[in-house]
């Protein structure tokens, strides 16, 4: 079984608003491994999306690196760092963020389209994904069909139809009522148990982080793991 981990190494943070530079960060560090789990918590606008983001290849440090497997990823070019991105890592937003022109099948083996085309295999893969969460009958619905915790739910099956090292799931409830929050919590978890995935989640939800193998606090420009109650 793979260990995989995504590590950060003296990362430094800051952006200019209002001509005013803000500092996020500071010669941050911390190593996540595949096959346990994190809830990242800590008050709004204090970075926890920036450093998800940061972690995904979707945001720059303005300093420090960013280690996939001890693979330096600042210092692959683009085009060699896209694909290794897309195999390794998934993402999970606050919203679903589907393609409206795709249906839900098609969303699902997204990766399978742009990469080779879906074949047969990878649409009875989606199926058996779609049974598994109770919503088979949805296969070929239109996104907009969907209610706000359906589409997450395939949000997150998108996102680990082919199983990534690691899952980054910002904020994947809050836009939730608390019933279809836990179910989707309960997805998170299952998956990540059953493909040994490295899951990261940032959370306002102290459910949520109960739940997680470790609770990092990111405040001071730095992260903290925090003691389970």
């Amino acid at each position: 079984m793979n260990n995989s981990s995504l590590s950060i190494k003296n990362i430094y943070k800051t952006f200019e608003q209002s001509h005013i530079n803000t500092t996020l960060f500071t010669n941050l560090s911390y190593t996540f491994k595949q096959g346990s789990s994190y809830a990242i918590m800590g008050a709004s606008g204090i970075g926890k999306s920036t450093l998800l983001h940061m972690l995904a290849g979707l945001e720059q440090p303005s300093a420090g690196t960013i280690l996939l497997n001890n693979l330096c990823l600042s210092k692959i070019p683009l085009e060699q760092k896209i694909p290794i991105l897309q195999q390794s890592i998934g993402l999970v937003f606050q919203q679903p963020l589907l393609i409206p022109e795709l249906t839900v099948i098609e969303n699902i083996v997204l990766k399978s389209i742009i990469d080779k085309g879906a074949t047969q295999q990878d649409i009875k893969k989606a199926k058996n994904l779609l049974q598994e969460v109770g919503l088979l009958e949805k296969a070929y619905c239109m996104p907009h069909l969907l209610s706000g915790g359906q589409q997450q739910r395939i949000a997150l099956l998108r996102a680990i139809f082919k199983p990534p090292q690691f899952l980054l799931a910002d904020e994947p409830t809050g836009n939730l009522d608390i019933s279809t929050g836990n179910d989707v919590l309960q997805l998170l978890l299952q998956y990540q148990k059953k493909y040994h995935i490295g899951l990261i989640v940032s959370t306002h939800d102290k459910n949520i982080a109960q739940n997680m193998d470790y609770i990092l606090e990111v405040k001071n420009q730095q992260i903290f793991e925090a003691l389970k109650t």
